[in-house]
């Protein structure tokens, strides 16, 4: 048997965040990444009437001007709207709304709940959304008592209040194969907190697309290796926090693991990068040589005094001359130069061949000096 999943929490401000994630509103898609945009049509409008064809916060506003009639004017930071989120563990609420008789039925009984709780004339949504992974209601009241005026501590009750409505909501709710969670539970029933601001710390464990990475970290991968290993670790300890809390946000959990699974995708991608980058970074080492060993070569050829410096200056001279050489190469930089000098030993083995060039011009002088010497200067 699956749980009964019954969010609510008090909300100030104009409702306008709210109502762009509940409406879909397109301007704001970042309220509502995780919805399939190809089943968006499937959501419906449950109220269908005048406060349903506004936006949000225009129809909390109306709500509030045609029921208040308390004489003090609404302080800002009061408390106008509740907004709630009903639905239950994945797997039964799939089972629910696989077949529509059922589905309207468990509608009909949450609209009633909230109609019951909070008032009929005081709800100013209720949406059923099914272009996420698990079938949930949105349901937003306004905290109007009877009497006409706005109390959230009335309405909205206290720490016991919200217990027994945990109970009453999981007892409307037993027909349809869900039970209430444990009584006592620390966990946080807030429906912004789990459908909106949940999402967001899950996202905080989930990789920038590959394309996205900068210069430097395609350089080096490394760092960015130990970001995502951190991330890694974040997105499976947000996988389950405890038994039941697993299994009373059991749709949560299914998010976390498609994009614990992602980025373990990502993971995998920027590795294969690693590798294809360091494969290429190879070549163009490689052809660096090339080029600065056949440039350097080229300039020994003009030098013939070099067996006239001491080892210390030809070591000097060499060391400059590549530099030199290396500089004028194209797409040279100090990472690259200091690989292409260190690897295989290239900048030893290159200033050898100033050595073997001195050794050279030292033999042919001595060769003239006994040509010389023979036909008697």
């Amino acid at each position: 048997m699956g749980y009964a999943v019954f969010h609510a929490s008090k909300g100030s401000g104009g409702g306008g965040k709210l109502g762009a994630h509940i409406d879909r509103d397109e301007s704001q898609k970042q309220t509502f990444k995780s919805a399939d945009p190809e089943r968006t049509h499937l959501n419906r409008d449950l109220l269908n009437n005048n406060f349903s064809k506004m936006k949000l916060e225009d129809a909390i506003k109306k709500r509030i001007e045609e029921g208040y009639t308390g004489k003090k004017s609404i302080r800002k930071d009061a408390v106008k709207f509740i907004p709630m989120v009903m639905t239950g563990s994945h797997k039964e609420m799939k089972e629910i709304f696989s077949d529509s008789k059922k589905a309207n039925a468990w509608v009909k009984a949450n609209y009633e709940f909230a109609c019951k709780e909070f008032g009929k004339e005081n709800i100013v949504r209720c949406t059923i959304h099914l272009d996420e992974k698990t079938p949930h209601l949105h349901i937003v009241a306004v905290p109007l008592t009877k009497d006409g005026r706005l109390s959230a501590k009335e309405i909205f009750g206290n720490r016991t209040d919200l217990s027994d409505r945990q109970t009453r909501y999981a007892d409307a709710m037993r027909d349809f194969g869900l039970q209430r969670g444990v009584v006592g539970s620390k966990a946080v029933h807030n429906s912004e907190g789990w459908y909106i601001a949940k999402q967001k710390e899950a996202e905080k464990a989930i990789l920038n697309p590959l394309e996205r990475l900068n210069f430097l970290e395609r350089i080096n991968p490394l760092k960015k290796i130990e970001v995502l290993s951190e991330g890694l670790k974040l997105a499976q300890n947000h996988k389950f926090d405890s038994d039941q809390k697993a299994q009373r946000e059991e749709s949560k959990v299914l998010e976390l693991s498609s994009r614990y699974e992602k980025l373990k995708e990502n993971y995998s991608a920027v590795l294969r990068s690693e590798s294809r980058f360091k494969a290429e970074q190879a070549k163009i080492i490689t052809k660096l040589q090339e080029n600065i060993r056949y440039e350097v070569n080229r300039q020994l050829q003009s030098r013939f005094s070099l067996h006239k410096l001491s080892s210390e200056d030809r070591k000097k001279f060499a060391n400059e001359t590549i530099f030199e050489v290396a500089k004028k190469q194209k797409g040279i930089n100090q990472e690259l130069y200091d690989k292409a000098m260190s690897k295989d030993d290239f900048q030893k083995n290159l200033s050898q061949a100033f050595e073997t060039r001195a050794e050279q011009n030292q033999k042919r002088e001595n060769r003239n000096q006994n040509r010389n010497r023979g036909i008697g200067y």
